[in-house]
């Protein structure tokens, strides 16, 4: 049997716009089909999983992992706004969720298949091409990536997602090696400018992903508690580090220099998937061990 290039491309797009859709149920429903879940092997997907999960530990919004604060709204926020505005579009509520942008990436490869002029396929992957550049991969692979290692059942969902970001990079012929995200382009560093006796740990841009290059999870914090040998207390991330940091100032600074190092290699094993992107990240966590270590020589002093 002869395959139509046609059919066979259009079926491809079709399981990425399946996959999407897939995708945005499990970011908003808190509670999914069973057959969703089995396919995707999720475990026991429950209601206390997904708030644990999407609403308190790894909230799936641009404007957490591109400010330097890590707060909700903001110029991270404003950017994903400025497409839709400059693409004639009504701004969503929320548009830099992770569940609207991949709705509005689905709406555009749902166009690829529906569109057969010439001129609007050429427009689509224009804004296939901005979206994708600048709006999604300045975050999302590196979220999905601490997704699935702090929450091993979402591992399956955080590949293929991966995996489609990987393959619509090659198709589009994004120039990653060349270009650097206007959201990555004015990212500053962790830095000390203080004397000794001054410097002062900041303590909230270490838990910021845009400041530190980290995606320090709940996980992640209970995980350095037991190794510090100190107690955890549930908190925000900038409240944990804190009370970690009062019990244990050299442990667990010794521990985050570690995981500095360990979240750096992770970032540079995919440049080669997203180029300056992920050297953006990985030059963030070379700053952030440079840092760490100042303050460790300090206490050791």
């Amino acid at each position: 049997m002869i395959v139509n290039p046609g059919e066979f491309k259009t079926s491809e797009v079709q399981g990425k716009i399946e996959l999407l859709h897939a995708a945005r149920e499990i970011l908003d429903s808190p509670v999914l089909h069973p057959e969703l879940a089995r396919i995707l092997d999720l475990g026991e997907f429950t209601p206390d999983v997904h708030t644990e999960v999407f609403v308190i530990d790894l909230k799936p919004f641009a404007s957490i992992y591109l400010s330097k604060v890590a707060t909700l709204g903001g110029e991270a926020q404003d950017l994903v706004a400025g497409y839709y505005r400059a693409v004639g579009m009504s701004v969503p509520k929320d548009p830099d969720s992770l569940s609207q942008m991949l709705g509005h990436y689905e709406g555009l490869l749902h166009s690829v298949v529906q569109d057969e002029e010439a001129v609007m396929l050429e427009r689509i992957t224009h804004l296939r091409r901005a979206f994708l550049h600048e709006h999604i991969l300045p975050w999302v692979p590196f979220y999905l990536t601490a997704l699935k290692e702090s929450y091993p059942s979402f591992a399956i969902f955080s590949k293929a997602l991966i995996e489609l970001l990987r393959s619509d990079v090659e198709e589009l012929n994004l120039e990653i090696r060349t270009r650097t995200p206007l959201a990555l382009a004015n990212r500053t560093y962790l830095e000390i400018d203080a004397e000794p006796e001054e410097m002062f740990l900041d303590v909230k841009a270490l838990v910021s992903p845009f400041s530190s290059g980290l995606i320090l999870t709940q996980k992640d914090l209970l995980r350095c508690a037991s190794q510090s040998g100190v107690a955890a207390r549930i908190g925000t991330k900038s409240f944990m580090l804190e009370t970690l940091l009062g019990q244990n100032p050299q442990g667990v600074l010794e521990w985050l220099l570690g995981e500095t190092k360990r979240q750096g290699l992770k970032w540079k094993a995919i440049e080669d998937d997203f180029g300056k992107v992920a050297e953006s990240w990985v030059a963030s966590t070379e700053h952030t061990q440079s840092y760490l270590d100042t303050f460790l020589t300090s206490l050791e002093a």
